[in-house]
């Protein structure tokens, strides 16, 4: 899917409630079994907090039930643990999760592409450094947007159809939209670069302290194929391009403007 060219905008009234990305790469035992100081070392200025936590896996293996156990489910399953190393910022606003399957980088605090990049990339090249993985299996970024209309200046009776593109809302563009009490939408789309893809998913959420109905809209971008180490920068400027136009593809020029876009 070929989204229109855009001019890059940042808002005042940042929709962004949450922006992930994702590196996998082949299993590398020793981040399981290892120290990894000299990986903390490296970042700890920006991520001070540490933290671990464990995950249980319940791994499937084949074989004959044995009659004397007493739970059968015991008989075809191993547990087996990973650990998922968290750092943290000390305003707890961005967190790098290391485990033996993938590295990312989070933040509920989003401004504009290059400062997430930049701290993603002290992370990864650290990560590159000491762990040296043969390739990334797959390279994800994900923004999760919240649209809510009064924070916008806007009463509850303005109608989503007016703000978001009618080639994307579906039956918002009809009649009976106003009428419409939940909702739950999603689309998928190759994009112009083999194996990369975008999962867009919409949804009426609540607001927890009023309850007000606000639209969540998901952008989850990948890379589904092995990319070599040194192409990673280059695949993740191209997702995050593709970002930009592909919000702005959804999102209606009234509702452009209510957030207040800047030039960049």
């Amino acid at each position: 899917m070929v989204f229109p060219e855009v001019e890059r905008s940042i808002y005042k009234q940042n929709p962004l409630d949450n922006v992930l990305c994702q590196l996998r790469f082949p299993p590398i035992l020793k981040i399981n079994t290892g120290d990894i100081s000299a990986f903390q070392d490296d970042i700890r200025s920006m991520f001070p907090e540490y933290s671990e936590q464990i995950e249980i896996i319940n791994e499937i293996t084949l074989g004959p039930p044995n009659p004397f156990q007493q739970n059968a489910i015991n008989q075809f399953s191993r547990p087996s643990s990973n650990k998922n190393h968290l750092f943290t910022s000390a305003d707890g606003k961005w967190k790098v999760n290391l485990t033996n399957t993938f590295i990312s980088l989070s933040t509920s605090e989003y401004t504009k592409w290059e400062v997430f990049r930049d701290k993603l990339l002290l992370a990864q090249k650290s990560f590159i450094a000491h762990y040296k993985p043969s390739y990334f299996s797959r390279i994800g970024l994900r923004y999760v947007n919240i649209f809510c209309r009064t924070g916008l200046g806007m009463p509850l009776t303005k109608s989503w159809g007016d703000l978001i593109e009618s080639h994307y809302n579906g039956v918002f563009s009809t009649t009976s939209s106003e009428q419409l009490r939940t909702f739950k939408n999603v689309y998928e789309f190759n994009l112009e670069k083999d194996f990369c893809t975008v999962k867009t998913l919409s949804a009426f959420i609540n607001k927890k302290d009023n309850g007000e109905q606000c639209l969540l809209i998901d952008n989850d971008y990948s890379m589904n194929d092995k990319t070599a180490i040194d192409n990673a920068e280059d695949i993740l400027n191209y997702l995050n391009g593709t970002s930009t136009r592909l919000i702005r593809w959804i999102i209606s020029d009234e509702l452009h403007k209510a957030m207040g876009p800047q030039k960049q």
